[in-house]
């Protein structure tokens, strides 16, 4: 997990692939785009072809425990390559649209896209800086 604010941590994750949920739910053909409603009031437009991405996870385990709340629990999204912000903590509902929008960050204007970017990297659980020389999904 990757923070906008330059930090980082990692955790072993259990759940499912978004593929699973869409072969049960099976969305219609013209829905484009997932829209996440959070117990915070939080909320996210993610499109289908990014939660497609093999790393993307719902989790509900965290380091071979349920997820706590203050973690996300008892569901939450996951995508590496994404800042933090992008990965919707204790998903209440879920809704198939065809159009997408702009997620609760990105009105204050936090990019759209969130791919994380090349940089410095303060990596809490390495107690070390490490260095992100491409985008995407940090390679340590």
């Amino acid at each position: 997990m990757k923070c906008v604010e330059s930090w980082s941590s990692r955790a072993k994750w259990g759940g499912f692939r978004p593929k699973v949920l869409f072969d049960i739910v099976k969305p219609r053909s013209n829905a484009r785009h997932l829209y996440f409603y959070s117990a915070d009031d939080y909320y996210e437009y993610i499109s289908l072809e990014e939660l497609l991405n093999p790393r993307v996870l719902f989790a509900y385990d965290m380091n071979g425990h349920p997820l706590p709340p203050e973690y996300g629990g008892p569901l939450r999204l996951l995508m590496p390559s994404k800042y933090g912000y992008k990965s919707v903590k204790c998903i209440t509902r879920l809704e198939f649209r065809e159009e997408g929008g702009i997620g609760f960050w990105e009105k204050f204007g936090y990019s759209k896209d969130a791919t994380i970017r090349p940089g410095t990297d303060h990596a809490l659980d390495l107690n070390d800086y490490k260095r992100i020389t491409k985008p995407g999904e940090p390679d340590y």
